[in-house]
């Protein structure tokens, strides 16, 4: 089963690197003209909602108002934890697939198409209602930090369950500004490879790291501002999730997993 933080944590390791020239033509200093640019090359077929992240520090820089009917969030308190835990536990392994081949695609195409490109795939997410239904995550990237890494991204989440509620698993690249690139990639079979990767959550994976620099649940839990009792249940699910019976073997299994 995957990491539920896999989008974030796979971005901190892989950063997209653009080109000098892309940034001058693409990424306008005018953002506000570039935001309507970009908002027009969104197709919407449902109740959507959408948000602006910078992955740099997984920060949402703006949450549209719609996400309260959608998924029942505050817009204005909502985080990016937050969306990702509406995410069906199920389809967190289709996540973590489509994320890594799309960073791979997009460096093998040429990171001159990182501002001309729409990525697009599909999954489950907990409705205001309560019950899971299938949507379609679009995202663009518009901005780029000094560094000249991807930075800030569009994120389009539409419910599209009325259509469909069958996810095909497929990743797909779409050109935009007048870019005519289409490419679609069927991942089911790199899925059943990821499958066996362990499922934990954002709250949990820090957790993770606390418990290898040696902390106790006391600490723990001062650490992160919980309660002792809230942090005794993470610990317990973790090593549950692991199948270890103590912290020497946790520690052993995330490492073997490429999660410290």
């Amino acid at each position: 089963m995957p990491d539920k933080n896999v989008v974030t944590e796979f971005w901190k390791k892989n950063r997209y690197f653009i080109p000098e020239s892309c940034i001058q033509k693409y990424a306008s200093p005018n953002k506000a003209a570039k935001f309507t640019e970009i908002l027009s090359e969104i197709f919407c077929a449902g109740p959507s909602y959408y948000y602006i992240v910078d992955f740099a520090t997984r920060e949402i820089l703006y949450m549209s108002p719609s996400v309260q009917q959608v998924l029942g969030l505050d817009p204005a308190n909502t985080c990016f934890d937050d969306i990702v835990d509406t995410v069906h536990i199920d389809d967190l392994s289709f996540i973590q697939v489509a994320e890594e081949f799309n960073i791979r695609k997009t460096l093998e195409l040429g990171m001159d198409l990182v501002f001309q490109t729409k990525m697009s795939y599909c999954f489950r997410e907990k409705t205001a209602n309560g019950t899971y239904e299938l949507f379609q995550l679009q995202a663009l990237c518009f901005d780029a930090d000094p560094e000249r890494n991807a930075w800030k991204l569009l994120n389009i989440h539409t419910n599209i369950n009325h259509l469909t509620t069958v996810n095909n698993y497929k990743l797909t690249l779409t050109g935009i500004n007048g870019h005519d690139l289409f490419l679609q990639f069927d991942l089911k079979k790199k899925l059943e490879i990821n499958s066996n990767k362990p499922t934990y959550t954002p709250r949990e994976l820090e957790i993770i790291k606390l418990i290898a620099q040696g902390l106790e649940t006391p600490e723990i839990a001062s650490e992160l501002f919980i309660s002792p009792h809230t942090a005794k249940t993470h610990r317990k699910n973790i090593m549950q999730k692991a199948g270890a019976k103590n912290t020497a073997q946790l520690i052993s299994f995330c490492l073997g997993k490429g999660l410290l």
